[in-house]
Parts: structure tokens; C-alpha cells; sequence
């Protein structure tokens, strides 16, 4: 348990439970000045807690000691530093005395080197204001040295009285001293205009934060409530004689401040009199404002006198203020804006600020309460905005614009009505377009790097959006996601205005520049308003925590602009402070600080000694530098030894000792690495920079494989640590131990002989190779050894994890010293050659076995389905096998005809017996392989033996490097890995990652595929890289969705069995490590392009999130639609961007326009592009409503406006995009699309009163097709009547013929928009219905659920009741949607059905020129007839297929009728009639008469599709057989003769569907 002064308040001892803490409810004082506890006594007793307003102290003095290390320089910086090092260190040995004088020595100290080392004296002409000036200084430091005496626990346990006195010392006196040095501090940057007002700013700031009455921090009161829940007197910080000076300071220093400081004109003009008046009437208001939160308190504590003394002082002072504001400001600065001549300007300016003053004033003394202030405030309110608005020349006719919008205020502020607001906004939004647009708009002046014209539009917008979004923090949290919406867009257009600002500073107005500055206190004043907004609304829940970290990142992202001048830098800056923060918003490491070594002692230390090293270095003492880096890591070493756990956490003082020295040594050769990056000291000791190299190489690799398996153990445990020291030892092996040249030592004087490198060029010599070596073969089994001495020898596993121990390092070895690992050794190449054939062989067949006993057998040995002995036969054949072929071609040994030979026959047995061992068939894995060598690829398609022949071709493609046969490989490789998957998972009913198990394993085998086919891609012609490509983000698309499965949804349900399954995050980091290094090499060998290389990064990249946020929000996946959505609609359709968005070629327009195409089709006119904006913006409000980030499905209002939103964008993109020559249609068409969505959106979220509404908006549709139709051909038609006169010349006709082909088309295109219209009303109207009648059929057979019994015993029967019963609740429906008032439904489907198969009809007739074909595809859409209860009263779900049949039927019998007449008629007679007995008399009545006979076969079976009832001994469909078989094969007319083959086709299926009701029936009885 931690001692009672280090534990927090709620938890000490001698403090009341939470129960009995204090709260603060007054009635006259905000919270922070009274608390509520209980006491058993008046007097408050001392409670030692720690310093509770350090954030307000540190807000006044960090900035002035900023300030004052400025002044003093390097020295004071030094002996400062110096100082709290030493204090730092004698607190960290428990002195507590002396840690507390060590802080005030050292602040002593600076002081006085301040005194001799600033420039007070030689900067003041005065001596009198030096002497000030050091006082304030010397001040300053005292208070700083107070503030810290106040972070002593003991002095507050041992000294109550004294901290007491130092906090109230401090409230006191850092209002006096931080007003005034901030003020210097400004005036220093900016010159002493408007001084004054600087001085006024940071008292009143000042004031507020320490002069309004706040509970000490070391007061309670714990035993009685405090009388009427106000704390006294005594609890508060300051006294009433401290509070009063503080009030004078507010009020009369920044006046007697300007006095002295421009004491030659303070009465030389009305502007120098207002002055003084402002500076003390402002803070006289301020102060009056501040006593609403106890700021007046030591004059009176009478709530009615003190209102009192508000209104009639701050009456008087809101009139001095006007008056001055308007001679100082208004008329003076701002004058010309004024458009009313004197008299009425003064008196209408005075009328404006002193009643908007008066109303402001009122609101905040709480005066507008009761009905009749309300009617005042808002009379005023509607007369201040009228007076305003005629001041600044707003036209009298509109007046009660202005005067209305004052009015919605006002309504909004007494009556809290939030749509009052947003009609206050509206209107207030028009005022300012107004003012903007009649003041700049025509002025000629580029600003910013853009027009004025354009810089106003951002400004508007800005301004808009800040006045929409406190109306939008109002509205209910539901909708919270658009005030995050305003924010981040206020804040992205903040971010572009102001990097305008700072990036084109200019301004050109009439060929005239002058140099414009936006000051950099306002970029800093910007971002503070809007993160303190940002905090404000998320302390209130108004906004979530990712729009904070969005906010937070565009507003920090602005304070880039003060450093770098970058145009792009705000955007830069903004992305990766996106890209690089989440991680530390989202993700709360929280155990860190528990477990690490050295903790914060160590890391103080470290920082202090570098922070020293630094200060050194910067003042060039490069001796200095290099001893403090060696001093700092000295130090904090010593500090390692005294604060970290290693004796404690081992219980072996040898093995804590071992550990000390292991961590010393990595601090020396962390001090070594940083000696190299001198410079100074590798021209001066070449030799010292070499021995360190050397140093580093040689001991790096023990060092950092100890403290990596260190680490890793102590995350995860002991279990396989030995083997964690081993794969450390290979990876710092490969890297420090392979021969490198050194950094230090060159050869520029010749090329070495034979191109290598002398032995004295490299790093390592032979000695510490081969000490190196010996650590990597023997460290890892001496350690094990060491951690499992008890079970060394007491299994085959643990002889195995000895030997594995040993000779997988030595293999590791053998690899390297391809590398030069055993240059050591001997230099000649066939030796090593030797060595490495031998040596790797015994140790493969070491490995090999231990691998079989340790893994193979231990925990995969389900998996080998073949019985002992032959398993460890076949096993070891594989292992070995592959082993040994791997091993070959390492070492270069498959090169010549026969070692490829024995490669291929060694890859066949390898594969044979490795399919073998798990399961594959016998048949298709030994026999076929030998009938395959013997019939020489005769038998390969029927019989394909498949591992055999996989390893045969992976073979060839190793050894002839052949595509093809690669590409056999991966064939036949996967067809085996689906097989083993299928054979082993697939019948396993396990619920794993989210998903049954069968549909992971399509996952595996899916990229498992994919990855066994990237590498032959990568191998192809570069034509064909775009595969390769594709093959990379596939493959990272799937990694990404089955790791984010794992993650998400980490349990295995079996058998109703859970168990909680984590994927390791080493993994996802691996994998990504892997997949971003696969990505650098593709790139660097040019197989894969750069976009490639870009999707890829971000999606291995994106990987990483999971390690920090484990979320599943749908939200997310919302946004992330919308994201792909908008970016795919961005590549599709190439909207027109801005000219400030994107760079425009002239040589690529002119090239798009060359004089060739010019002299053959001359100039043409480019149609416009911004329509599909329109369309864009429709997409992304289809898909935000369909994925419910618009809540159109809750808010009637929001439907509405959304609705009218999507039916004007539709409209809009229709007329401009394909009506752009007749604009008259532009109004109907948009019209026609507004009703068109407001009817879908409604029909489908109906509202209350909804249901009587769309019949009408569907009249008016139905209305709008003829209207517009009509009239594009009368307008088209009187155009031409204008313009071209009727007569016979060519040109003319040609016009006219063009003119009429263009209205035929148009009206063709408005005959598609219809159709489609009445299509999607049909369609919803459809769905619509059949979800009532689905609802109403589970409604009504939700009893008989519980039947189960009966049900199985009477299927039939039941589902022939089942079907009685849709009928009855069919007709039910429509009579309960009669009652509801949606009778409609069914009527205006209907009607949409009849007029859009119309209007198909008079299209196919014009496009296709009638074809009979096309009737098999139109016919459908009359399945979207409904039954109604007027026209259709008797169609119902049973006969819906027969207006197809019938329309089919008739269309065709039409046709047939059409075709016979139009031959006849006009086949080649050349009359009126025909002859009797002549060719066109004989093809009309054979014909017609074959027509008559398909007759009775159609009628037959429309009349069965109506009723499908009929008697299975009625023979008289099948009498039709040979009627429609005759017309079919006599006709000469097509749509007869396919008149007679669906009479066939219908009498045959009559007879099945008859043949199947009446077998039925029988089962039924």
C-alpha cells in the first residue's frame, strides 16, 4: 500500500469517503467557488493534497520564463540546467531538504548570471525603468520558485501554513507580473502601437483566471455541509484586500500604462480621448461582467445590490464604450461602408452597437426571463438588425429581411427553438452574401494566389458554416454526425483560407503589388478558439472521439505554416498527422511504465545529460559534447543500478549480476555507436573510430541476441526460449558476421586485385569471426543446457531439442559462408565447397530426424495416414528428399545434365512420397507415375498422376527454367492442396474467425493459390505485368480480410463448445514486414509499376491498425464504402476540377485539337463535363441513405429535403447531360424527377400523411409524359420555323432533315426516361406489397408453428391450405390498406406497369422496327400487375403469369396480321387491291388461315393459366398439336410460324403441369 501523501485525495486516510467529498452547488457563485461537504466546525482545517491549479499557473509562467531564458541567453540556460540536474539527483537520493534549496539556489543562481548577462540596462533608456524592469524579472523568478515549493509533499504535510501562504502569494502577484511580461514580450515582437490594448487584453485574461474566487487546494471541508452549500471566507485563496488590488490593477493600469507611455498626445484628438476611455471602460466592464462569477464579492455579498450595481454602472459604461467605439473604430476605419448620410448615420451606428450591447448585456445579467423582457429583447433584436442592415445600404425594400431574421433570434434565444435558428441562419446567411457581393464582388484585385471574387466565396462559405454549426450542436445526438460534419468542413476551410493567407501574401490590384501580411498570432489565435471549441463539445458529448482526432490534427496541422513556408504544408503536415496519431489517441499502452528495467528515473537522467550534451554541442565545445554523451550514459547507469529490479527478479545473484553487466554492456556500445557520429573525432583519431567499429561488429551480435530473447521471454514465457536465442543468433549473425568493408578504410588508388577486397578492408578480422561463430553454433544449447538441465536427457524430444539446438545454427553456418561466414577458415573455394557438402549432409540428417521425433510425429502426426514402419520411410524420403534437393541448389550443385537429372527424379519421389504420407490415393500417386514414365505422355489427360507429375514439372521449370512448366506446377499443386483441405477440414462443423469453417478454407486455398501463381507471373514478358500486379493485390486484399477476421472474431464455437483463439500480433507485423519487402524488391527489379507499389503499401500498411484499434463498427465500414465509392466514381467519370486543383496543358488541348481533325470536321464544341458532379453527388446520396449514414428513415423533414435534393440533382445532370439543346424541358424534366424521388422515398418510408399525398404527386407524373413529350416537338419545331425558312434549297432540307432526326431522338431518349420512370415505381410498388403480404402470411401462420408434428405428417395438405390462406389474407391486405388510406398501391402500380409496357412497346417499334423477338423480353414486366380492388379486382396471385401469356399471344397474332398486310398491300402489287386467285390473294389466305389455326392451342392455354383447372381426361389441348405443328411448317410468315411452335410448347406444358396436379390430388386423398 502506497504511503497516505502519495495516494490521490479520494483514497487517503485521514479523507471522508466519496461520499461525504465536496460539491459545489451555490446559489449566487459558480461551482468553482463553493463546495458542499460536511464539517463540525466553521474554521476549515489543512489538507495536505497536491496543488490543484498548476495548469493556470503554468499557463502565466511557463511563457514567462520562456521569456526570460530569452533575455538571459545561454548562461542563464546553463546554470539553470545545471542547477536542476543537480537538485534532480539529490531528490532521487530521498534529501529532501536538499532538493527543495537546490531548486531555490538554482533559480538564486540564474538570477543573479540573468543580472550580469541580459541586456536590461543597454536595451532602456531610462534607468529607473531598467531598475523596473530587473524587479519584474527578479519577481518572476520568485514566483516560479514558489509554484515549485508547492510540489513538495513533505512541505505541505510538515508546513501547512507556509503552502497556504505561497498559494495566495501566487494568486496574488502573477496577474501583475504575467500581464506585464506577456505585454513586453508582445510589444518586443510587434512595436508599441496599440501597446496599451495589449496590456488591457492580457489583465483581463489574467483577471479571469486567478481573480475570480476559487477553494484553495489544501482547504476542506469534510465534517458539515457548508450553510446554504456556500463555502466561506476562509476556504477561498484570496482575501478581499487581495481581490480589491487585483480589481484596481484590472481597471487602472492599462490606462495609466498609456498616460506614461504616450503622455504628448493624450489630449491632442477625439481618438486619443476615447483611447483613454476605452482603457478604462472596457476592464470597468469586463470587471462588472466578472462579478457574476464572485469578482465584486469583497464589496458586497447582497445579490439584489450587486445586480444592481451591474445594470446601472454597465449602462453608463455600454455608452461610453459605443461612443468611443464609433470616433475610435467605426467611423474611423470603417466608414466607408457606411451608407446613410449624417445626421441618420450617427444615430442608426449608435442605435446598432448600443442596443446590440444593451441585449448582449441583458442576456448575460439574466434579464430576458419573464414575458415582457422577452418582448423587449426581441423588439430589440428586430430593431438593432434593421438599423444595421440600413447602415451598411441594405435596400429599404427588403428591410424586414433583416428585421425577420432578428426576430428568429430572438425567438430562438428566449423560446429555445432550435428551427428558429436555422431561419435565423438562412436569412443572416443572404445578408452576408449581400454585403459581400455589393462591397467586392466588382473589384478587379487578385488576393491570396486567386481572384477576390473567389476569396470571397471561401470567406461566405466559412462564415455560413460557423453560423450553422451552433444550431447543429442543438439538435439531438442522433444527429451529432453533422455537427461533426460542420466542424471538420469549417476547419478544412479555416486550413485552405489561412494557407492561402501565408503562401500568396500579395496583393495586385490594377498592376499595382503591395505586400500583404496575415499575422502569425492569428493563425495561433484560429487554432486555440478551435481547439478549445473542439474540447468544449466533447466534454458536452456533442461530437464523438474521431472527430476530435480529425479536428485535432487539421488545427494542429495549421501551426506548420509558422515554421515552413511550403505551399502544400498544411495538407502534408494534416496527413501525417492523420496517418501517424491514431495509435497514440486511440491506443491506451498502459502497462508499459510497469514493466520496464530502468523506469522514469533512467529516462530523467538520460534526458537531462543529453539535454546538457546538447546545449554543449550548440556552442561548439565539441570535447564537451562528446564527454556529456559519455557522462549521460554514465549517469544513467548508475541510476540503472540503484532503480531497476534485477536482483529483486532473479533469484540467482550470479544471474543478476550477469544481467547488470549484460545491460552495461549494451550502454558502452551504445556510447560507442554515438562517438562514430562525431566528426571531429574521425579526423582527428582515425585509429579510435576504427577500433570502435570493429568494437561494435564484433559485440553487437552477443549483446542484442541476449536482450532480444530477453525481451521476448518476458512477454512470453520460457517455453521455446532456447529457440528464440537461436533465431536472434542467425538474424545478427547474417548481419554483423558476413565480411563488410569497413566504413573508415578505402581503396582509391587501384581496384583491388580480382576485384576483392583486401583482408585488411574489412570490419572483422579472423578472430572475431570465429568468435562469432562459435557464439552462433553454441550459445543457443549452452543456454538450454542451462535453463533445462532437470530434463535434458530424459526424452527423445529433449535429445532432439539439443541436437536441433546445435546443428540448425551450424547448417545456418554452411549457408553463410556462401557469404564469406568462413572466410575465417580457409579462402579456397573448394574446399569450402567440401566442407559444405559434408558437414550439411550429416547435420540435414541430424535435423531431419530430431525434426520427425520433435514435430512431424509430435504434433502432425494425424495427419500421416500411412502405418508404421513405412511412415517413417516415406517421411523421412520427404524430408530429406526436399531437404537435400534444397541444399543443391543453394549450393550451385544443379547445373550440369545429370545433376539435373537426379534433381527431377529426386522432386518426383519427394512429391509421391510426401502425398503418400498424407492420405493421397495410391493409385493416383505410384501406379500412374510409372504408367506416365512408360506411355511418354500418352496417359496424362485421362490419368493425370498428380504429385509426381507436379514435382516433374517444378523440376523442369528449376532446372530449364520454363513459364509453362511452372504454371503445370501450380496447376497440379493446387488441385492438391484443395484436396488435402477437403479431405482433412472440410466435414469439420466449427465455427471459426466469424464464419463456418468450409468458408475460411475457401479463403486459405484461395490465396494460397493466388501466392503460388505470383511468382510465375512475375517471371512473364513486362507486356504482362499488369498480372503480376493484379496477382499482389488480390492476394493482399485476401490477407487483409482473413487477418481481420482473425482479430475480429477470435473464437471457435464446436458443438456449442467455445474457446478463445488469438492470432498472434507478431504475425500481422511479419506478415506486413514480409509483404511491403516482396513489394521493395518487384520494385526495384521493374516488375511491378508504381501505382502498384502505392495500393499495395497502403493495404500491407492498413494491416497495423489492428494492433491498435480492434473495431467493428459498422460506421466504419460505412464510411469506408462511401470512401471506395467516391473514389471509383472519381476515375469514371472524370469530373472538371478547378483550375487551382490541377494542372491544364495547353500542348495536350492542343494536341487533342490537331489541324487534321480540324480540316475534316471542323471546329467542334466540347460538351460540357460538370453534369457529372450532379451525378456524383446523387451516387453518394443513394448509397449514405442506403447505408443509413443519412437517417432519411427516421426524420420526415430530412426525407423531404432529401428527396427534393436527389430529384433536382437527377433533373439537373438529365438536362444538361443528354437535353442540352432544349432548355425549355429543362424545368419539366427536373420537375419530373423531383416527383419521381419524392414518390420512391416516400412510398418506401411512408410518412403520416404521405399516403395522401402521392397519388397526387403520381397524377402529376403521369401528367408531365404527354405534357413534355408534345411539347419537345412543338419547341423544336417552332425553333426551325424561326430560323429556316421552308423552301427547296439542299442546305435547308438538310437542316430540316437534321432537325427532325434530332427531335425523333429526343423524344426517343424522353420515351426511355419514362419508361424507366414507371419501371422503378412498378418495382417498389411490387416489393412493397409482396413484404405486406409476407408479413401478413407469417402473421397468420405463426400459431400453427407450433404443429410441427401435424405438419410433418400432412405436407400436401397443409400447403394447399397454406395457399387458400395467401389468397384470404391477399384480398385481407388490400382491405386493410384500404382503411390505412393506401388503397392506391395496387391501382398505381397497375397503371405504372400498363404505361411503362407502353412506352417499351412504342420503343421497340422504333429502335428495333417491331421485332417479334423482343416481345419475350417485354412480357415480363407485366408480372408487376397487382390486385387491385377496382379494375383488377379478380387477379391474383394465381394468375399473374397470364397477362404475360396473353400479351405474348396477342402481340404476336398483331404482328402476324401486320406482316400478312404490309406484303400484300405492299409486297409488289401496285394497286389498291389484290387478285383474286393471284400470288398476294394466295399468301394472305394461307397465311391467315394458318394464323387460325394457332388459335384455339394459345386460347386453351390462356384460359388454363387463368384458372389452371381442367380435367385430366379433357383431350382437347393435345387435338391442338397437329394444328400449330402444321403452321409451323407451312407459313411463310415468322411470327406464325413462331406462333405455332409456342402453341406446341404450351399444349406440352398444359399436359405436364395437369399430369403433376392430378398426381397430387391423389396423394392428397
Amino acid at each position: 500500500m502506497m504511503p497516505p501523501e502519495l495516494q490521490p485525495r479520494l483514497f487517503r486516510p485521514h479523507i471522508t469517503s466519496p461520499s461525504g467529498e465536496p460539491t459545489l452547488s451555490p446559489p449566487n457563485y459558480p461551482p468553482h467557488m463553493t463546495r458542499n461537504s460536511t464539517s463540525r466546525s466553521n474554521a476549515p482545517r489543512f489538507s495536505p493534497s497536491s496543488f490543484a491549479y498548476n495548469a493556470r499557473i503554468a499557463t502565466a509562467l511557463v511563457p514567462c520564463a520562456a521569456f526570460l531564458l530569452d533575455l538571459g541567453g545561454a548562461p542563464v540556460i546553463a546554470t539553470l540546467t545545471i542547477g536542476l540536474l543537480i537538485s534532480y539527483v539529490v531528490d532521487s537520493l530521498s534529501v529532501k531538504l536538499g532538493a527543495f534549496l537546490g531548486i531555490w539556489m538554482s533559480l538564486l543562481a540564474a538570477q543573479i548570471s540573468f543580472f550580469f548577462s541580459s541586456p536590461l540596462f543597454s536595451s532602456f533608456n531610462s534607468i529607473p525603468l531598467s531598475l523596473l524592469a530587473a524587479l519584474l524579472c527578479a519577481e518572476t523568478t520568485f514566483l516560479i520558485g514558489c509554484w515549485s515549493s508547492l510540489q513538495f509533499k513533505w512541505l505541505q504535510l510538515e508546513n501547512p501554513s507556509i503552502v497556504v501562504a505561497l498559494e495566495r502569494l501566487l494568486f496574488a502577484c502573477v496577474p501583475f507580473t504575467a500581464s506585464s511580461l506577456f505585454s513586453w514580450a508582445v510589444i518586443s515582437a510587434v512595436g508599441m502601437s496599440n501597446s496599451s490594448y495589449y496590456l488591457m487584453a492580457f489583465a483581463c485574461v489574467f483577471y479571469w483566471i486567478f481573480a475570480i474566487p476559487r477553494v484553495s487546494s489544501f482547504k476542506t471541508k469534510n465534517e458539515a455541509k457548508y450553510h446554504g452549500g456556500e463555502a466561506p471566507d476562509e476556504s477561498f485563496i484570496l482575501g478581499s484586500l487581495e481581490s480589491c488590488f487585483l480589481s484596481l490593477n484590472l481597471m487602472f493600469t492599462p490606462v495609466l500604462f498609456h498616460v506614461a507611455s504616450h503622455y504628448s498626445v493624450v489630449f491632442t484628438s477625439a481618438a486619443a480621448v476615447s483611447d483613454l476611455l476605452l482603457l478604462f471602460f472596457v476592464p470597468f466592464l469586463f470587471q462588472l461582467y466578472a462579478s457574476t462569477r464572485g469578482g465584486l464579492r469583497w464589496i458586497t455579498k447582497d445579490s439584489h445590490q450587486l445586480q444592481s450595481v451591474r445594470v446601472v454602472n454597465g449602462a453608463i459604461a455600454m455608452v461610453v464604450i459605443v461612443i468611443c467605439l464609433e470616433v475610435r473604430v467605426v467611423f474611423r476605419s470603417f466608414g466607408k461602408y457606411i451608407q446613410v448620410p449624417p445626421p441618420l448615420n450617427y444615430l442608426l451606428v449608435t442605435m446598432t452597437l448600443l442596443g446590440g450591447g444593451a441585449g448582449a448585456g441583458a442576456s448575460v445579467l439574466g434579464m430576458v426571463s419573464g414575458g415582457f423582457s422577452s418582448v423587449v429583447f426581441t423588439g430589440l433584436a428586430a430593431v438593432v438588425s434593421a438599423a444595421g442592415a440600413i447602415v451598411v445600404g441594405f435596400p429599404l425594400l427588403f428591410t424586414p429581411l433583416p428585421a425577420v431574421a432578428g426576430l428568429y433570434f430572438a425567438r430562438f434565444f428566449t423560446k429555445k427553438s432550435v428551427p428558429s435558428y436555422f431561419a435565423f441562419v438562412a436569412l443572416g446567411s443572404l445578408m452576408v452574401i449581400w454585403f459581400v457581393m455589393h462591397n467586392y464582388w466588382d473589384l478587379n484585385i487578385w488576393l491570396a494566389g486567386m481572384f477576390l471574387k473567389s476569396f470571397c466565396k471561401l470567406i461566405v462559405a466559412n462564415i455560413i458554416i460557423a453560423m450553422v454549426i451552433p444550431g447543429l450542436v442543438l439538435l439531438p445526438s442522433k444527429f451529432h454526425f453533422l455537427t461533426e460534419a460542420g466542424m471538420v468542413a469549417h476547419a478544412l476551410l479555416l486550413c485552405y483560407i489561412e494557407d492561402r493567407f501565408f503562401n500568396y501574401s500579395s496583393i495586385y490590384y490594377y498592376g499595382m503589388e503591395d505586400d500583404v501580411m496575415y499575422p502569425s498570432y492569428m493563425v495561433m489565435l484560429t487554432t486555440l478558439i478551435g481547439l478549445a471549441v473542439v474540447r468544449r463539445l466533447l466534454a458536452d458529448r456533442r461530437i464523438g472521439s474521431k472527430a476530435v482526432w480529425i479536428l485535432t490534427c487539421l488545427y494542429s496541422a495549421k501551426l506548420a505554416m509558422l515554421f515552413l513556408s511550403s505551399k502544400s504544408i498544411v495538407w502534408v503536415s494534416a496527413a501525417l498527422l492523420l496517418a501517424v496519431s491514431p495509435p497514440l489517441l486511440l491506443y491506451k499502452y498502459n502497462y508499459f511504465c510497469d514493466k520496464n528495467l530502468g523506469g522514469a528515473p533512467v529516462i530523467a537522467t538520460l534526458t537531462i545529460g543529453l539535454l546538457i550534451s546538447y546545449v554543449v554541442d550548440s556552442l561548439s565545445v565539441k570535447l564537451g559534447a562528446f564527454l556529456g554523451i559519455w557522462m549521460s550514459l554514465l549517469a544513467a547507469q548508475i541510476s540503472f543500478f540503484f532503480s531497476s529490479p534485477l536482483f529483486s527478479s532473479f533469484n540467482s545473484i550470479p544471474l543478476s549480476l550477469l544481467a547488470a553487466l549484460l545491460c552495461a554492456e549494451t550502454t558502452f556500445l551504445i556510447g560507442c555507436w554515438s562517438s562514430l557520429q562525431f566528426k571531429w573525432l574521425q579526423l582527428e583519431n582515425p585509429s579510435i573510430v576504427v577500433a570502435l567499429e570493429r568494437l561494435l561488429f564484433a559485440c553487437f551480435p552477443f549483446t542484442a541476441s541476449s536482450l532480444f530473447s530477453w525481451a521476448v521471454i518476458s512477454a512470453v514465457g520460457m517455453s521455446n526460449s532456447s529457440y528464440y536465442l537461436m533465431a536472434f543468433a542467425c538474424v545478427f549473425y547474417w548481419i554483423f558476421a558476413i565480411p563488410r568493408v569497413s566504413s573508415f578504410k578505402t581503396k582509391n588508388e587501384a581496384k583491388y586485385h580480382g576485384g576483392e577486397a583486401p583482408d585488411e578492408s574489412f570490419i572483422l578480422g579472423p578472430l572475431e569471426s570465429c568468435f562469432l561463430s562459435l557464439n552462433l553454433m553454441f550459445t543457443p544449447v549452452l543456454f538450454h543446457v542451462a535453463s533445462h538441465y532437470s530434463v535434458v536427457f530424459t526424452s527423445a524430444a529433449a535429445v532432439s531439442d539439443l541436437l536441433l539446438l546445435f546443428f540448425v545454427p551450424f547448417l545456418f553456418q554452411l549457408y553463410a559462408s556462401t557469404r564469406g561466414g568462413l572466410r575465417w577458415v580457409t579462402k579456397d573455394s573448394h574446399q569450402l565447397q567440401s566442407v559444405r557438402v559434408v558437414n550439411g549432409a550429416i547435420a540435414m540428417v541430424v535435423i531431419v530426424i530430431c525434426l520427425e521425433v520433435r514435430v512431424v510425429f509430435r504434433s502432425f502426426g494425424k495427419y500421416v495416414q500411412v502405418p508404421p514402419p513405412l511412415n517413417y520411410l516415406l517421411v523421412t524420403m520427404t524430408l530429406l528428399g526436399g531437404g537435400a534437393g534444397a541444399g543443391a541448389s543453394v549450393l550451385g550443385m544443379v547445373s550440369g545434365g545429370f545433376s539435373s537429372a537426379v534433381f527431377t527424379a529426386l522432386a518426383v519421389v519427394v512429391s509421391a512420397a510426401g502425398a503418400i504420407v498424407v492420405g493421397f490415393p495410391i493409385l493416383v500417386s505410384v501406379l500412374l507415375p510409372i504408367a506416365h514414365l512408360l506411355l511418354l505422355w500418352l496417359l496424362i489427360v485421362p490419368f493425370t498422376p498428380l504429385p509426381a507429375v507436379a514435382g516433374l514439372y517444378f523440376a523442369r521449370f528449376f532446372t530449364k527454367k520454363s513459364v509453362p512448366s511452372y504454371f503445370a506446377f501450380v496447376a497440379l499443386g493446387s488441385l492438391m492442396v484443395i484436396w488435402f483441405v477437403m479431405h482433412n477440414y472440410w466435414d469439420l462443423n466449427i465455427w471459426l474467425a466469424g464464419m463456418f469453417l468450409k468458408s475460411f478454407c475457401k479463403l486459405i486455398v484461395a490465396n494460397i493459390i493466388i501466392a503460388l501463381v505470383i511468382p510465375g507471373l512475375v517471371l512473364l514478358p513486362s507486356k504482362f505485368h499488369i498480372l503480376t500486379e493484379a496477382g499482389m493485390v488480390a492476394h493482399a486484399l485476401l490477407l487483409c480480410y482473413i487477418e481481420d477476421r482473425f482479430f475480429n472474431y477470435s473464437s471457435i464455437y464446436y458443438y456449442g463448445m467455445e474457446d478463445d483463439v488469438m492470432y498472434p500480433s507478431y504475425m500481422v507485423m511479419l506478415t506486413t514486414l514480409i509483404g511491403l519487402a516482396v513489394v521493395r524488391r518487384l520494385l526495384a527489379d521493374r516488375r511491378i509499376g508504381s501505382k502498384a507499389v502505392w495500393i499495395l503499401t497502403c493495404l500491407y500498411s492498413a494491416k497495423l491498425a489492428m494492433l491498435f484499434l480492434s473495431s467493428k463498427s459498422i460506421s466504419a465500414k460505412r464510411s469506408l464504402v462511401l470512401v471506395v465509392a467516391t473514389g471509383c466514381m472519381f476515375i469514371l467519370m472524370q469530373p472538371p476540377m478547378p483550375m487551382t486543383w490541377s494542372y491544364h496543358s495547353e500542348m495536350i488541348k492542343a494536341a487533342r485539337e490537331s489541324a487534321d481533325d480540324i480540316s475534316i470536321y471542323g471546329f467542334m464544341a466540347s460538351k460540357p463535363t460538370w453534369p457529372s458532379w450532379l451525378l456524383i453527388v446523387s451516387l453518394l446520396l443513394i448509397l449514405s441513405a442506403a447505408t443509413s449514414l443519412i437517417p432519411i428513415k427516421y426524420v420526415v423533414e430530412l426525407r423531404a429535403f432529401y428527396s427534393v435534393v436527389m430529384g433536382l440533382a437527377l433533373g439537373v445532370y438529365i438536362s444538361a447531360e443528354f437535353f442540352l439543346q432544349a432548355a425549355v424541358l429543362h424545368v419539366l424534366i427536373t420537375i419530373t424527377m423531383v416527383c419521381a424521388s419524392v414518390f420512391v422515398i416516400f412510398t418506401h418510408f411512408p410518412s403520416a400523411s404521405s399516403t395522401k399525398l402521392l397519388p397526387w404527386v403520381f397524377a402529376l407524373l403521369v401528367a408531365l409524359f404527354p405534357v413534355t413529350y408534345l411539347l419537345e416537338g412543338q419547341v423544336r419545331i417552332k425553333t426551325l420555323s424561326d430560323n429556316v425558312a421552308w423552301g427547296w434549297d439542299a442546305g435547308e432540307e438538310d437542316k430540316k432533315v437534321t432537325a427532325m432526326l434530332a427531335i425523333e431522338g429526343a423524344r426517343t431518349s424522353l420515351l426511355g426516361l419514362y419508361a424507366a420512370i414507371f419501371m422503378l415505381i412498378a418495382l417498389l410498388i411490387k416489393f412493397e406489397l409482396t413484404s405486406l403480404l409476407r408479413e401478413k402470411v407469417s402473421e397468420s401462420s405463426g400459431p400453427s408453428k407450433t404443429q410441427g408434428g401435424a405438419r410433418g405428417m400432412f405436407p400436401t395438405r397443409m400447403r394447399l391450405m397454406q395457399q387458400r390462406r395467401a389468397t384470404s389474407i391477399q384480398s385481407f391486405a388490400i382491405e386493410k390498406m384500404s382503411e390505412e388510406g393506401a388503397a392506391w398501391m395496387p391501382a398505381v402500380g397497375n397503371v405504372a406497369t400498363i404505361v411503362c409496357f407502353a412506352i417499351c412497346l412504342i420503343l421497340n417499334i422504333h429502335i428495333s422496327g417491331g421485332s417479334s423477338q423482343a416481345i419475350f423480353f417485354l412480357a415480363p414486366i407485366l408480372l408487376l400487375l397487382n390486385q387491385d380492388s377496382d379494375l383488377l379486382s379478380g387477379f391474383g396471385e394465381k394468375q399473374r403469369y397470364f397477362p404475360v401469356i396473353l400479351a405474348i399471344s396477342t402481340y404476336l397474332a398483331l404482328s402476324s396480321l401486320y406482316t400478312v398486310w404490309e406484303e400484300v398491300w405492299f409486297g409488289g402489287n401496285t394497286g389498291w387491291g389484290i387478285e383474286i386467285g393471284g400470288r398476294e390473294w394466295f399468301f394472305a389466305v394461307k397465311n391467315l388461315a394458318l394464323l387460325i389455326l394457332t388459335a384455339p392451342g394459345h386460347i386453351i392455354f390462356n384460359r388454363y393459366v387463368w384458372s389452371y383447372t381442367s380435367k385430366q381426361s379433357d383431350a382437347s389441348p393435345m387435338l391442338t398439336l397437329p394444328l400449330s405443328f402444321a403452321a409451323v411448317v407451312i407459313t411463310d410468315v415468322f411470327q406464325v410460324r413462331l406462333l405455332g411452335v409456342l402453341g406446341i410448347v404450351y399444349t406440352v406444358a398444359q399436359y405436364v403441369i395437369s399430369r403433376q396436379q392430378y398426381i397430387k390430388g391423389l396423394r392428397y386423398i
